[in-house]
Parts: C-alpha cells; sequence; structure tokens
C-alpha cells in the first residue's frame, strides 16, 4: 500500500456510517487497529477473488468496483466520501468480490478485519450493530448493481426490437 500511515481520530471514525451509534470507548478500542493512507490516483486496493484483509473506507476522493463481466472489466460501483469500499472482510470466506481502483488521488481510512472480527466476536451487540449496517449496505449494493445491469439490457434490447419486425 502506498503512502505512510497516519493516525486515525475518534472523529475519523464517527463519520462513517458503520460506526454512528457505537459509544467512544468501542470507537477508542476500534482505532487501535486503524490507519488512514494517501492513495494515488489509478492505486488498485485490492484485486477480485483475493483475500479480503481490510475494511476499506473513502475519507477524500472516489473508487471505482469493478468486475468481470463476458471477459471485460465493468464499473459497478462508485463509492465517495465517507462509503465502505469493501465489506467482503467481515463475511465469509473473506475473499473479494470485486476489485477497487482509486479514480483519484484518496484519503482512505484501513481498519485491520481480522483485529475487528475478534473484537466483534467478544462483543456481540457491537457485531449485531457492525453487522446489520453491512447488511444494509449489501443491500444497497445489490439493487445498484441491479439497477446497472437493467439499464445496460435495456439500451441493448430496445434497439434490437426497434429493428425487428413484427
Amino acid at each position: 500500500m502506498v503512502g505512510d500511515p497516519m493516525k486515525v481520530r475518534l472523529s475519523d471514525l464517527r463519520g462513517l456510517p458503520l460506526f454512528h451509534g457505537i459509544s467512544l470507548l468501542k470507537l477508542r478500542r476500534i482505532a487501535a487497529f486503524c490507519r488512514k493512507r494517501v492513495l494515488p490516483k489509478n492505486t488498485v486496493m485490492f484485486l477480485e477473488d483475493e483475500p479480503a484483509t481490510h475494511l476499506y473506507f473513502v475519507l477524500k476522493g472516489s473508487v471505482a468496483i469493478t468486475t468481470t463481466v463476458e471477459g471485460r472489466r465493468t464499473t459497478v460501483h462508485e463509492v465517495h466520501e465517507m462509503g465502505c469500499v469493501d465489506w467482503s472482510s467481515l463475511v465469509e470466506p473473506y475473499l473479494c468480490t470485486a476489485t477497487a481502483q482509486c479514480t483519484q488521488p484518496c484519503l482512505v481510512l484501513e481498519i485491520d478485519a481480522l483485529l475487528l472480527r475478534r473484537r466483534i466476536a467478544r462483543d456481540h451487540r457491537l457485531g449485531s450493530y457492525i453487522m446489520t449496517t453491512v447488511a444494509t449496505l449489501l443491500h444497497e449494493r445489490l439493487l445498484e448493481t441491479r439497477r446497472f445491469y437493467t439499464d445496460r439490457l435495456e439500451r441493448h434490447v430496445e434497439p434490437v426490437l426497434a429493428g425487428a419486425s413484427v
């Protein structure tokens, strides 16, 4: 990873939707295994099908989430400020389901996923809160991906139907 790690402030964590309802004491414990990094444009944060070792949030900049569709890289989501880049590090089998690449210079917050999983295994209320928030994120991403592919399909089918004789 590019860039020297920077210390994470509690305000960095409190600004993220994943941690909105969490006490300061719990945030301090989580901050101990977090760091911020500056990443140049085009930096690949992780690759599809590789182990998901960190949970990432964009503090500044934007990150493209891409996957391979019919042999081509396709952007299925763009993560902007305060957005979660990857949830795979919290869900078995802990493999990245897509590739993430900075589309502009970014400041990201990364959380050691193994340490976070250990923390939420010991604190079930924290784990329930975080996993419920992750489930909501998954729901939103699935809806967005469905819209993306529905739009592509409609653009492809309409011209074909327009040329068909009935």
